[in-house]
């Protein structure tokens, strides 16, 4: 008989991983609910395991799991997926299980794979609880496990989706079951912990695979919960900084507000930062409302601007207004502690070189009236299935992969080379943008602020790079790219993790 065991891996996402390792969420979410129970549950993450290979080795030997299932997103961490079912199917029976983004917007393609059993569609707490149940009897009742796909006599099935789950019925997330000192940012001069407080989006963005998930449903924890969750947090980890990493927190700003107000009853020495706010959603607060959040400890804020043109911004159904941005950046210039991040994105079908302009328009006003914002990217248009401008783009000529390696290359880095619209001279200067764009503000100052030989080395290379950056990135200038060249070599470095990175504070040492 099976041990009651199951082992979970996190792949690796690629050539950041050596400069940013967050918590791994999802598979953390995906086991807690077989957890609680009963089930051993343990989990393997590549980024931060270099013996990874011995350890699931050991386990498939020595403890027989029901199950061996991985978390993957679209783009490298396929190959890096791929890489753990592979070495499953080789060295045993166990099956193999895949959940997460890549899965659920494709879940035909990625079935075929012989080395993939079962699949497991959106939200995977309770689905995977139910498959442990499932394969631990006999025959296995796969037909009622709610969100599985799975394949018989080569014919691939797709149950039913399960419900979204409520709040109250998750249990804590089991942080326990990884090595928090592990996780690290930058040049991990702080201790970053990931939370949850939402589940789902309620928007329609065209580029956006959310609603795959979600159905455009937003589903809030209650904020005493929330407080309650990062209160035990705070006593048995100490972290220096809460990262809220929900699709949207600020949906509803009276909930935000209530959030805002228990946190200032609290006084918590700490960092909050949200990856999930709108432009529309910043343009209807206060000042009042902005004030207090500064007041607990608000300091980053990520947002999604996207383009500086109306007719693109249109396109993608983001429902804002390029002066709202600019409304937006002003009024939160006026509270220094807030940092505004600003995400854009260039590629999509019907962009014209006018376009791009704007976007680099945008960019440099945005700097010059708030020198507190910075631009988190200039990234290259990724055309997801399941979304509106994925649709656009087929009828602009884009082919999508026809089997699971073919969407290993689909990098936000790097995705214009499979876009057919996309000429080479315009390749080159999405390139340029893209890596130039890191380097016209001072977000390297704020992630490399530690006194770290490599810090150091850090911010002297970018500030002498900067001003060549910000030329380059202005006028659009494309030849000589040997910046490029130099991206190439240190991406691999990082992929490779030949870079070192500094060793985290232990608790005690803390």
């Amino acid at each position: 008989m099976r041990h009651r065991k199951i082992l979970l891996i996190y792949p690796k996402t690629g050539k950041y991983d050596a400069l940013v390792k967050d918590l791994p969420l999802g598979v953390l979410c995906a086991g807690r609910s077989s957890l609680a129970a009963g089930y051993d549950v343990e989990i393997i993450d590549q980024r931060v395991d270099s013996s990874w290979q011995k350890r699931l080795l050991e386990v498939l030997h020595k403890e027989d799991p029901l199950l061996v299932g991985v978390s993957v997103m679209t783009g490298k961490p396929i190959f890096y997926a791929l890489e753990v079912s592979r070495l499953v199917k080789k060295h045993s029976r166990t099956p193999v299980v895949w959940g997460g983004i890549h899965p659920t917007i494709l879940p035909d393609a990625t079935l075929r794979h012989e080395a993939i059993d079962f699949l497991i569609r959106g939200q995977g707490e309770l689905p995977l609880l139910e498959l442990a149940k499932a394969l631990e009897r006999h025959p296995s009742p796969l037909q009622e496990v709610a969100s599985l796909s799975y394949k018989i006599n080569g014919q691939v099935i797709h149950n039913p989706m399960a419900r979204a789950p409520e709040f109250e019925e998750l249990t804590d997330i089991p942080y326990h079951l990884v090595d928090i000192d592990k996780y690290l940012r930058f040049d991990a001069g702080e201790r970053v912990f990931s939370i949850i407080t939402s589940l789902g989006c309620p928007h329609q963005c065209a580029f956006c695979y959310s609603p795959l998930y979600s159905g455009r449903l937003w589903k809030p924890e209650k904020v005493e919960q929330t407080i309650a969750r990062m209160e035990a947090i705070l006593k048995q980890y100490r972290p220096d900084h809460f990262s809220v990493i929900d699709n949207d927190f600020f949906v509803d700003l009276r909930r935000a507000r209530s959030f805002f107000e228990a946190l200032e009853k609290k006084r918590w020495p700490i960092k909050i930062g949200f990856r999930g706010a709108r432009i529309d959603e910043l343009h209807r607060m206060d000042e009042d409302f902005l004030a207090l959040m500064q007041r607990v400890g608000v300091r980053y804020l990520h947002i999604g601007a996207e383009s500086g043109s109306q007719k693109i911004l249109d396109l993608m159904l983001k429902k804002v207004k390029t002066e709202q941005i600019f409304e937006v950046n002003r009024k939160l210039a006026k509270f220094p502690r807030l940092l505004p991040t600003y995400n854009f994105f260039s590629g999509v079908p019907t962009e014209t070189a006018e376009d791009i302009q704007a976007t680099i328009e945008m960019i440099f006003r945005l700097l010059n009236e708030n020198p507190h914002c910075q631009i988190s990217g200039f990234n290259q248009f990724t055309p997801y299935p399941g979304t509106e401008l994925f649709n656009l783009s087929v009828k602009h000529g884009f082919k999508p992969p026809q089997d699971l390696e073919g969407w290993i290359e689909f990098d936000e880095s790097d995705c214009a080379k499979n876009n057919p619209w996309i000429d080479s001279k315009r390749k080159r200067l999405l390139d340029t943008l893209y890596f130039t764009g890191f380097f016209i503000d001072h977000k390297f100052s704020e992630h490399f602020a530690g006194p770290s030989w490599r810090s150091r080395l850090i911010r002297s290379l970018v500030t002498l790079y900067r001003p060549i950056a910000t030329f380059r990135f202005k006028n659009r200038l494309t030849a000589l790219p040997i910046e490029l060249a130099v991206k190439r070599v240190v991406e691999n470095m990082f992929e490779k993790n030949q870079i070192p990175m500094i060793a985290h504070q232990s608790a005690t040492e803390r």
